[in-house]
């Protein structure tokens, strides 16, 4: 009997052992491809993103700082006049571009005009004087001549036959021929006088000249005319007399300007910087 009962235990414990293990490989295979699916399955945060993508450059940082300010002229000349007269004429205005050396106005200046023409025969006088001077030297070196080619002669011959020639005759040459050369010392002089008066006549007349020269306003450089202060027909008094002085143009160059910024002490101004 127990040998009729053993194979019956072992058969129903195979059956058992057979199910179970289907039963936990079902399970599983189950498991696994629900683990599958899920994976499988596409989730919301894989899916892909678009982004922009930039090599970084080296460059410099630039901050920029406002600050008050103010643009002047490289050159500004307010021109005066250092003749005294009315004023003939202007030729420029406000906002009128000059050249260096333009004359840009006149004035009128008529009682230095006769002072001119005074000197001026006052150094014509002077030339005459000093070529009559000039001449006198020649006539005075010429009578030395004479006079000494006299006095030879007459020593000559006094020496030679001392009874033919009185002493007194050589005596007399001789003194004339002394006269004669105080007399082109005297020329000579006469000379650098006449040249001294020729010379002193000629500054004068450069003087007024120079003057009557000032009659006329001049532009300093290139630039543009910025302020007109007088018309035509106005009393013009030189700079130098103190009272009264008028003003003619003021002209201003511009092709170069000069910036004048005004910073604070306390105020952090970064140095400016741009990207080449």
């Amino acid at each position: 009997m127990t040998i009729k009962k053993l194979p019956i235990v072992a058969s129903l414990s195979a059956i058992m052992l057979a199910g179970s293990s289907g039963f936990w490989s079902c399970k599983l295979d189950s498991k696994e491809g629900k683990a599958e699916s899920v994976s499988n399955a596409p989730s919301k945060d894989s899916e892909a993103v678009a982004v922009q993508v930039k090599l970084p450059e080296r460059q410099a940082m630039s901050r920029q700082v406002v600050l008050p300010g103010s643009i002047e002229a490289f050159e500004q000349a307010t021109l005066y006049a250092k003749a005294a007269g009315y004023l003939k004429w202007i030729k420029v205005d406000i906002g009128d571009r000059v050249r260096k050396g333009e004359i840009l106005a006149e004035i009128d200046v008529p009682e230095m005009a006769s002072e001119y023409e005074a000197a001026s025969a006052e150094v014509q006088r002077a030339e005459a004087g000093l070529a009559n001077a000039e001449a006198q030297l020649v006539r005075a070196r010429a009578e030395v001549e004479l006079k000494k080619l006299t006095y030879g002669r007459l020593k000559s011959v006094r020496e030679q036959e001392p009874d033919v020639l009185p002493q007194q005759n050589v005596d007399e040459a001789k003194a004339q021929y002394d006269v004669s050369l105080a007399q082109v010392s005297v020329a000579e002089s006469k000379i650098q006088v006449a040249r001294s008066e020729k010379a002193k006549a000629a500054a004068a007349r450069a003087r007024l000249a120079t003057l009557m020269a000032y009659a006329k306003i001049v532009a300093p450089f290139d630039g543009v005319v910025t302020k007109r202060h007088v018309d035509p027909g106005a009393l013009i008094q030189h700079a130098l007399s103190q009272t009264n002085v008028a003003t003619i143009v003021t002209v201003a160059r511009v092709d170069t300007v000069r910036v004048f910024v005004d910073v604070g002490a306390s105020r952090d101004v970064p140095s400016q910087c741009a990207p080449k």
